[in-house]
C-alpha cells in the first residue's frame, strides 16, 4: 500500500490529508509522487490519525521509493 492508496481508501482528497496533518497540499501531492520525503511530523501524523505503527508508515514510504 501506498500512501495514495491510503489516502484513497479513507476517501481523502489531498487538501483534506494535508490539513489533518498539519502540510500543505502539494507536499501532500509531492510525497505521494516519491519527490518529499516524509518528515517526523507527518510519520507522527499518519500513525495518530490512522492508527498505524511506525512501522506500517515507513512501508509506505519505501513502497514509494521502489
Amino acid at each position: 500500500m501506498t500512501l495514495r492508496d491510503l489516502r484513497q481508501q479513507k476517501k481523502l482528497t489531498q487538501e483534506q490529508m494535508a490539513e489533518m496533518l498539519g502540510i500543505s497540499r502539494i507536499t501532500v501531492a509531492r510525497m505521494e509522487a516519491g519527490k518529499a520525503s516524509m518528515t517526523l511530523h507527518v510519520l507522527e501524523g499518519l500513525m495518530r490519525e490512522f492508527e498505524m505503527t511506525y512501522d506500517e508508515v515507513k512501508a509506505l514510504e519505501m513502497k514509494r521509493k521502489t
